[in-house]
Order: C-alpha cells, then structure tokens, then sequence
C-alpha cells in the first residue's frame, strides 16, 4: 500500500484525543505557539524545551513540525526583538517555516502520559493518581446497526473509546430488536427502499464513552456504519468518570533501602547526583510518589497517601525544611529529568503515523543539556 502525506493538523488532532488540552491547568500556555498546522509534515521533533539549540538542530534535520513539552511562550511577550536570543529563535522558526506545538500539564496529568512514563522509569507498580484534578464527565452511547455488521461496527467505536475502569477496557452490551424506516424520495438507503417503511433486524449497541471521545465516536460511527443517517444517542449519566491529575504514587516490588533506591532513581534519570532532604540511612522504602518538573509544593500530598519518599524537582528551601520537621523523604532528581518523556513520544507519535499510513520521519533532540552544572 502506498505511503502518503499527512499535515500537522492531523497528527495533532489525533495527539489531543490522548492528551487533550482540557485536561491542562489553568493559564497553562499549551498548543500552538509558533507557526502553522496547516501544512505537510516529513519531519517531526520531540524536545523537552525549544531554545536556539533546538531550532539549529531543527533546521539542519529539515524539521517541520517541534512537539515540546515545556511552552516556549511561557510569559507574554510585550515584543519579539530579533537581537535577543528568544527574539532570533522564533525569527529563525517563522524563516525556515518549523512549527512549534507545547503539550504541557495536559501530558503531565493525562492516563499514559508523562508522570505514567516516570513512575514507570522507577519501577513502581500499581500507580495511581497523586493529587487529583479533575474528574471527567462520562456519558452513554447507543446505536442501531443492522446485525450482519454489528460487531465490526462495535469493534470500530472501541477502538476510538479510551474509558477504562478499574483496569477493563472495551465494555460494551448489545441486544436485539427490530428497527424500522421510512426512507423519502430525495434518499438513497444502503438498505431497504425508498417511499415505504422497512424493517430490519438489529443490535442495540450501548457503552460508556468520556465525554471528550464523543466526537472521534460520532466520526468513526458516520464512517463504518451501513446506514446512509446512522442513528444515534449520547446523553451524560449520573455516574462519576476517572479522576486525573498530577502526579503518580506506587508502590516497588519489594521494600529496598533507601541507599539503593537512589542508585536506581540516579541511573534512570541518567543523572550523577541528586539532592536529598530528610534521608534516613538504612531505612526500608516501598510506596513511592513522583511528579515531574517542579513539584516542590506537593509532598504534603505525597506524605498524606502514605509515600515513604518522594521524587520530584526544583524542591525549595522552605518546603524542605518542613518535609524534614514532617519525617518526610525528598528526592530532588531535577527539573530536566523530564527529558525521559522524548523517548516515549516518539513511539507515540510513530504509532499515529503508522495508523495513518503517512512517510513522516520522528526525531528526539539530542542537543539538549541539563542547565545546572554539577560541579
């Protein structure tokens, strides 16, 4: 089968479903910052931060498209001065037409996203949410389909329907019933005839979908189903959906001395030193907490739910000096940790261009570095 193009616009459309821009804190400038969507891409950019470095490797890789988890655009810009080092990089980006797209507290709280990859990276199991935001909004939908295509119909609609409780996915019930339509003059039926009413055996199918699936379900239902006006309903239920939000605490498979367990944390954030506050030597830990970026102000949270220590960045003086009066372990691993996210994103992304049969080539910037020198 041949390849063929796909733009930004579709890559990012796809992106939102998993990690949809509602699910980002307030005033949290993600999405497009510079640039376009509406253009063709042959190459795309994973990068933790997009700064002069990033856009030089950018050009020279033939770039068009930079996926970054960090906001370039993080303040207002009262100018965009062309002698300044923020100024040249977004004049560089709109020359040589590179796209930057932000994904930031949405990947940070979103299921499988950038804290999942970190709890991960630590080994912990059996995550759960740290500090819950939001909880989403479910609702029901039905549909009608002739019984020779339900389960092809069924099959496609979970595909596009990410709701998952306690662990089960793909939760659908479907029942029997006869259907029946009068199709006017001006229609052209798949099934039955036109000026007289038909009747035709079908599937009831009903499933609890998120509320933000609901679009790419309608979509996929106006695609596979027989029906020339397929028929259909979604309406919210009483029901609570999943919690999200920042952050991950779980537990490790077996309890291990603290000592070892920053020789873990250090050599999965590639990192030769971390900062520690409040470490008890010799001491057995089990329930971990993480959180990715600066999350100096949630070990309270991390405490509250039992974590014997928590892993995170840009820990202040002051939050750990009360962690210490609480008994509390931190872990200070640095901000660019994060950076363990890009090897992630490129399969994600991948994995949409494989679906969507597309030549797009996926890079992971290798120029970024650490800003603090250990020294």
């Amino acid at each position: 089968m041949a390849t063929k193009k796909i733009t930004a616009q579709q890559i990012i459309r796809q992106f939102e479903q998993s990690f949809p821009k509602s699910y980002a804190m307030d005033n949290d400038p993600i999405g497009l910052q510079v640039g376009t969507l509406n253009k063709k891409v042959t190459k795309i950019m994973i990068a933790l931060d997009v700064d002069m470095r990033v856009c030089d490797e950018a050009i020279a890789n033939g770039v068009d498209l930079i996926i970054a988890h960090h906001p370039m655009i993080y303040r207002p810009l009262q100018q965009v001065l062309t002698d300044t080092p923020k100024g040249r990089t977004i004049e560089k980006l709109l020359k040589h037409d590179i796209c930057v797209y932000a994904a930031h507290t949405n990947l940070d709280i979103a299921p499988n996203g950038l804290n999942d990859w970190l709890a991960q990276a630590f080994a912990l199991e059996q995550t759960k949410v740290l500090t819950p935001t939001q909880t989403l909004q479910l609702k029901k939908f039905v549909t009608y389909v002739p019984v020779e295509c339900a389960l092809q119909v069924r099959k496609a609609l979970l595909a596009v329907n990410s709701y998952e409780q306690n662990g089960y996915r793909e939760c659908s019930f479907m029942s029997s019933g006869e259907g029946s339509f009068f199709p006017m003059s001006q229609t052209t039926p798949n099934i039955g005839k036109r000026e007289q009413c038909n009747y035709v055996q079908e599937m009831k199918i009903e499933m609890l979908i998120l509320a933000k699936d609901e679009q790419a379900v309608i979509d996929v239902l106006h695609v596979v189903h027989p029906y020339e006006v397929p028929a259909f309903e979604t309406y919210v239920v009483d029901q609570p959906g999943p919690v999200v939000g920042l952050g991950r605490i779980g537990e490790l498979s077996s309890p291990t001395s603290i000592e070892a367990f920053i020789t873990d944390v250090k050599s999965a954030s590639n990192i030769p030193m971390l900062r520690g506050v409040g470490i008890k030597h010799g001491k057995k830990i089990r329930r971990v907490a993480v959180l990715g970026g600066s999350g100096s102000s949630y070990w309270q949270s991390a405490k509250r739910m039992g974590a014997d220590v928590y892993i995170t960045g840009d820990i202040g003086y002051h939050d750990a000096q009360d962690a210490i009066e609480s008994g509390m372990m931190l872990l200070d691993v640095g901000h660019f940790t994060e950076h363990l996210y890009k090897q992630h994103m490129v399969k994600f992304i991948e994995q949409i261009i494989d679906e969507q049969n597309a030549t797009v080539r996926v890079l992971e910037a290798t120029c970024e570095r650490d800003p603090f020198q250990f020294m």
